[in-house]
């Protein structure tokens, strides 16, 4: 491994790297490392307590930063007539249909991101070997109708996030610039989106190690206790101070309601929501037919292991 640099040395004087620091202090750590010379980025890493090797406990999502990304993202879309306006006046950087499949074909790179509408994947479907990853993708979020507010979105700062082979999920917060309130803003956001992403068949302890950094900056282990609390508090907040979501606003459906955003933190001492207590109920009810099931069959085995004894008797 080669020597680190003077500036780099300082900066990993200041971590302890057995501590683990409240959200803020490390946050303060990686904003005090800056270094003038460009903007760093901010990147985050999630180590997660699931199976990566099982498919039914694969954690991935898509989450609008509220500070965005500090980065700016060049989106080509696939649309045609009204479809192709609505790309066009959202802020799409290129738009196209039958012209722009054949300029990827020939080797234009020149984006970062491609959505496209539904009607449109029967000629885009052609491109799946060369575009990998980057297909539009229901999942994703990039293959809608809504082609418009998909773009808005993406250019605002939406973000995916998809876990590896390790069980790691890998992220990033922001500019060093954005300070650190707004880059707390944004790890709660981001931090709450994965938590509601666990998979229901995962065991144990879900968030195992957080830890945060800056480009050229050493990385800051995040107590994975207080973190997650701290986002939930964010949400709470947030969700307070914001009006709810209608089907006719410009941000979609209504998803997350004050008491779904506290859901996945929330202590013992603090009463469940309505949706809690439904899906408490369902489980209860799982629960009573399973064990009336087991009864059952434990009284026709019993039965049947009579009938054997009453034979072999006579």
């Amino acid at each position: 491994m080669g020597r680190r640099g003077k500036t780099y040395r300082a900066a990993a004087e200041r971590v302890d790297g057995e501590r683990l620091y409240a959200v803020d202090e490390g946050l303060a750590l990686v904003y005090d490392g800056r270094r003038g010379g460009f903007d760093e980025t901010v990147d985050i890493a999630l180590r997660l307590g699931v199976d990566a090797r099982r498919g039914e406990q694969m954690v991935r999502g898509t989450v609008v930063l509220p500070h965005g990304t500090g980065k700016s993202v060049r989106v080509g879309a696939f649309a045609k007539g009204e479809k192709a306006a609505e790309a066009a006046a959202a802020g799409a950087d290129v738009v196209g249909a039958e012209d722009l499949v054949q300029r990827i074909e020939g080797g234009w790179k020149d984006f970062d991101i491609l959505v496209a509408t539904r009607d449109m994947m029967s000629i885009v479907g052609k491109l799946g070997k060369r575009l990998g990853p980057r297909m539009p993708n229901p999942k994703a979020g990039t293959l809608s109708d809504e082609i418009g507010k998909t773009i808005r979105e993406l250019k605002a700062g939406k973000l995916e996030f998809r876990m590896d082979k390790a069980g790691n999920v890998h992220a990033r917060l922001g500019k060093v610039s954005f300070g650190v309130e707004r880059l707390r803003e944004n790890f709660a956001v981001l931090v709450s989106a994965v938590l509601r992403a666990k998979p229901p068949t995962a065991k144990g302890q879900y968030v195992r190690k957080i830890t945060i950094s800056s480009t050229m900056g050493p990385g800051v282990n995040l107590d994975v206790v207080v973190a997650p609390a701290v986002a939930a508090a964010t949400e709470c907040a947030g969700a307070t101070s914001r009006p709810p979501r209608g089907r006719d606003s410009t941000t979609g459906p209504r998803e997350h309601t004050r008491d779904s955003r506290c859901a996945s933190l929330r202590g013992r001492d603090r009463p469940a929501c309505r949706g809690e207590r439904n899906r408490s109920a369902t489980t209860r009810r799982q629960s009573l037919a399973w064990a009336g099931d087991f009864r059952m069959r434990g009284a026709q085995e019993k039965d049947h292991g009579a009938t054997r004894e009453g034979g072999r008797s006579r």
